[in-house]
């Protein structure tokens, strides 16, 4: 791909890290941006005034899927999402062979989405800018937006970890304009295993499928019992009215348990202290006392912690240190971290983080997989009785002012 340009944008750039984008800041959602970017020249802002004044930046979850191939195709690329449904934990499959031969191919850029795995805790976006076998090996190489693993990796490294696949380029013969979708409303599945099909008919093509909580776009369309939507996982299609509940038909949400974080150091005390020896404990960064008390040992740690991270290694755990370990979302108009709720089957960042907590707490000592599972469940059961709250597997603004008490 000789006569390619590729970029390598940072999502925490301080040109525009701070920017909102998605109810975050790019630094913490925006990493989407970064790998579209990285294929159009773009830089992560220009991307994101696309993906949000199209619909594609979905609040507290980062960009729909089916925003990457929407943006590459509007900067002129024939741009292809190759699967529907999520490949995480898939070894083998007819979409990686698609994708691995297009990368070979040297026609093409490609980008790639997954959950947790070397490049991050929770879900994350990277882009692919060339492939290669060497000694033998198949290797991929990698621009993440993170900055955590970039360069060459080899395909182990990916195998079990995705979850979306697309590739896209300027060679390709450009395809049919997509299919014509107004958004005037979103909302969420209602059960689970719902069927999504390709018309609105019981035996229209069936094009996947979603669970409980899924989000998706609506046009107002409706016809024999189905709703016309825009989901991330299988573009445009039909859904069940039934199994829809539309965010213009709900009780406004109770707010998120927020709290501001003060920069931890040497000599620094209280509980902000009790929570970063916690984290540092559970990635075996810090092995002295919990005690809220900071300590050399804690300073070291923190400074090995940002060696990991290309941070600056000052010891001192302010924002972008503790963003960095904790991938939670930051408000930047309120200085203010957020958690969210973590129930049985929740996943994300705030799941991670507060696996990290249990796990420091002996209360949990499964894997840190952002995954809120029986052990994970037994974890908030544990620390709710031990606090004397009621013990139903509810992490919510209670138990975190309990538990937390930041």
């Amino acid at each position: 791909m000789a006569d390619y340009q590729f970029e390598n944008w940072r999502q925490d750039d301080p040109r525009w890290g701070g920017l909102p984008y998605a109810g975050e800041s790019i630094a913490a959602a925006g990493c989407a941006l970064g790998t579209a970017g990285d294929i159009s020249c773009e830089q992560p802002p220009e991307v994101g005034e696309y993906m949000t004044s199209h619909g594609y930046a979905s609040n507290g979850s980062g960009t729909y899927w089916s925003g990457i191939p929407a943006y590459l195709k509007s900067k002129g690329y024939a741009a292809v999402q190759l699967n529907a449904n999520s490949l995480l934990g898939v070894t083998v499959c007819a979409a990686f062979d698609a994708w691995r031969k297009a990368i070979h191919s040297g026609i093409c850029g490609a980008l790639c989405m997954g959950g947790p795995s070397r490049w991050t805790g929770g879900g994350h976006y990277i882009c692919i800018t060339g492939a290669r076998f060497r000694d033998g090996v198949e290797e991929f190489r990698v621009h993440d937006p993170a900055h955590r693993n970039d360069g060459w990796q080899p395909w182990t490294a990916f195998i079990g970890w995705i979850k979306v696949l697309y590739i896209g380029g300027k060679r390709w013969k450009p395809e049919e304009a997509p299919e014509e979708f107004n958004r005037i409303d979103s909302g969420e599945c209602t059960e689970n295993g719902v069927i999504l099909r390709q018309s609105p008919s019981g035996y229209g093509i069936q094009v996947g499928t979603v669970d409980m909580g899924n989000r998706f776009d609506v046009d107002g369309k409706r016809e024999g019992g189905f709703v016309h939507i825009k989901i991330a996982t299988a573009g445009i299609c039909w859904m069940p009215e039934q199994y829809v509940l539309l965010d213009s038909d709900k009780k406004p949400k109770p707010i998120e348990y927020e709290f501001k974080w003060p920069a931890v150091g040497p000599d620094s005390s209280g509980r902000h202290v009790f929570v970063w020896q916690k984290v540092l404990a559970s990635m075996h960064l810090y092995n002295g006392a919990i005690n809220g008390q900071s300590n050399s040992d804690l300073t070291a740690g923190t400074r090995r912690f940002q060696a990991m991270r290309n941070l600056e290694e000052d010891g001192w755990a302010g924002r972008l240190t503790f963003t960095a370990a904790s991938n939670l979302v930051y408000l930047v108009k309120k200085d203010k971290f957020v958690l969210k709720r973590v129930k049985y089957n929740s996943e994300g960042d705030s799941v991670l983080f507060l696996q990290r907590l249990l796990s420091a707490d002996h209360y949990y000592n499964g894997t840190l997989d952002a995954h809120c599972g029986l052990g994970t469940d037994a974890g908030i059961r544990g620390a709710q009785k031990y606090l004397g709250i009621k013990a139903d597997g509810d992490a919510w603004t209670e138990f975190y002012s309990a538990y937390i008490g930041l």
